[in-house]
């Protein structure tokens, strides 16, 4: 892979159409140790391909063996999807969040009935988020409570180990 070791900031904007194994390309031929910030950009139309944001964040962040990518340089991640057909496709976070352990600040931007991460059990079950200090959520409005409930949740954990006061930030957006 090549080593971009002054990159700093990883943009990505993902349109319809783009494959799986694409993007698994272009992550692997890039070594990125000093990335601390991505952003990402995903265009979709759910009625025209089945390919969306869940499958491409899991190329980006995950490999085909199952394991998972780290960057523990990268503190600042922001995810916008944009479906204009305002159908949404379910999407996991786990990939996402471990391969980011040192994450500060998450801004998602996702419209539709898109839960929010389950930051709870990726806490419990990763070990990662320990860096985690200000999170937007904005169009993320869920189909039920549980999301809301999981990140109560997972503030309560915070509370519990002591670690709340370290949460700088929180912005939710309807």
């Amino acid at each position: 892979p090549a080593r971009l070791s002054r990159l700093r900031t990883l943009s990505l904007h993902i349109g319809i159409f783009t494959e799986e194994s694409f993007l698994r390309r272009v992550m692997g031929m890039m070594d990125t140790p000093n990335v601390s910030q991505i952003s990402l950009f995903l265009s979709y139309s759910f009625s025209r391909s089945a390919i969306g944001p869940a499958q491409w964040l899991s190329s980006l962040f995950g490999s085909p063996a199952g394991v998972i990518r780290s960057l523990p340089s990268v503190k600042d991640v922001e995810i916008i999807t944009e479906d204009s057909t305002h159908r949404y496709q379910p999407l996991s976070f786990d990939e996402l969040l471990r391969a980011v352990p040192n994450i500060r600040n998450l801004s998602l931007d996702i419209p539709g009935e898109v839960l929010a991460p389950a930051f709870h059990h990726i806490w419990e079950k990763h070990g990662c988020l320990t860096e985690f200090r200000r999170l937007r959520l904005k169009n993320c409005t869920g189909r039920t409570d549980g999301d809301v409930r999981e990140l109560a949740m997972y503030l309560t954990g915070l509370e519990s180990r002591g670690e709340l006061d370290q949460f700088e930030r929180l912005e939710l957006e309807g």
